[in-house]
């Protein structure tokens, strides 16, 4: 963001007052989080809970869509256990899985009886704006909105229940120039609250805690599995939440193979969901690397510090777009992080390099990829 523009914005009005913040004792965040997503939202949501530390602020996540996915369940675990973790919500609606149990959290909530509800989405800002109607009619809602002119009758009915509105500013521009998340939240958050004093931590977004007892389970389990601790040690993670953005069977096992290529030695642990292991042992038993004992897969359990207590000790990390590239950078992980064009928002504020994608990851080749990862680690000097 350009100083003029930074000013320009700090010199607008927020749009909840300090008196009305004082003066309420609960209040409702709701946005369609994921994992990677509350690295950047936690930081100005931990700043509000400091400057206001009589306020219950509490979280809704859900992502308002009827769709089943098969993720749904693990991230719900990770995302409610990470923001537990954090000390910041005092109540957390996770995704629900049914509108059956979407109604049951909106009773839940008229129950929290809010007096401020304010939400983020620039894809379903009139679903949150409906709920938050829903939860608490007489609250305080501020939101973002479309421009007026997008807006139909039915819409604009749900919309003028938003008290205080406001469009979200989309950057867009060269992949490289558009404005990170971390700084759109930092426009949003403002727009609502005014300037919020990150604390020093925080500064490239919320980091991941790991506990000793999670390093020592972390460091006991690679001693069982590298035999050569002097060799590097690579974390493969093809898993993002959404299979068009994971690493196809091609492109995964070209990696392994160019760094069994270049580092005889190396270890690669691959960072695999529960319900994804079985297909990954096929697909590795289909190219011949199941017997390899080189490869070791790392299944997250429902400890949250484990993983990046793994993080920290491997040398290197290949990632697709997911929590694992945001929590790497909190924790100066080296990475190399694979991207989507358009979602250049979300690329890693520290990584070694990034590995751009035109279109889907999932269309990535072995070809292309294999090559920027061993650039990579040789640039590590590994």
């Amino acid at each position: 963001m350009s100083k003029g523009k930074m000013q320009g914005s700090q010199a607008l009005q927020p749009l909840i007052s300090h008196a009305e913040l004082m003066s309420a004792k609960r209040i409702l965040f709701m946005s369609h989080l994921a994992l990677g997503d509350f690295v950047y939202h936690g930081p100005y949501l931990a700043a509000l809970k400091a400057n206001y530390p009589h306020l219950e602020l509490d979280i809704w996540f859900d992502d308002n869509k009827n769709r089943s996915k098969g993720w749904k369940s693990e991230r719900n675990e990770a995302l409610t256990e990470r923001i537990k973790d954090s000390g910041i919500a005092t109540v957390i609606f996770p995704v629900a899985g049914s509108n059956d149990e979407r109604q049951k959290l909106i009773r839940r909530g008229n129950r929290r009886q809010y007096d401020i509800i304010f939400y983020f989405s620039a894809n379903r800002s009139l679903q949150f704006a409906k709920l938050a109607k829903q939860i608490a009619s007489t609250a305080i809602i501020v939101g973002n909105t479309p421009p007026k002119a997008w807006l139909n009758l039915r819409e604009y009915a749900y919309y003028r229940h938003v008290k205080r509105k406001f469009v979200l500013d989309e950057v867009t521009g060269k992949r490289e120039l558009v404005t990170h998340i971390f700084d759109r939240c930092r426009e949003r958050y403002e727009r609502c609250f005014g300037p919020l004093k990150l604390h020093n931590t925080h500064k490239q977004g919320l980091p991941v805690n790991t506990t000793e007892k999670s390093r020592g389970v972390i460091s006991a389990w690679i001693s069982q599995q590298v035999s050569d601790h002097s060799s590097p040690l690579v974390l493969l993670n093809p898993f993002s939440g959404s299979q068009k953005q994971d690493l196809s069977a091609e492109a995964f096992t070209s990696v392994i193979n160019a760094i069994f290529t270049h580092y005889e030695q190396a270890h690669i642990i691959v960072n695999v969901p529960a319900s994804s292991e079985i297909g990954v042992k096929a697909v590795l038993k289909a190219h011949e690397l199941n017997q390899n004992s080189q490869i070791s897969l790392f299944t997250q359990s429902d400890n949250i510090h484990l993983l990046p207590a793994l993080l920290q000790q491997v040398d290197f990390i290949v990632t697709v777009e997911s929590a694992i590239t945001h929590f790497a950078s909190t924790l100066h992980c080296p990475q190399l992080a694979i991207v989507r064009e358009n979602a250049a928002s979300r690329r890693p504020i520290e990584y070694v390099d990034l590995f751009w994608c035109p279109e889907r990851i999932h269309n990535v080749r072995g070809i292309e990829l294999a090559p920027k990862v061993i650039s990579a680690m040789r640039s590590l000097k590994l």
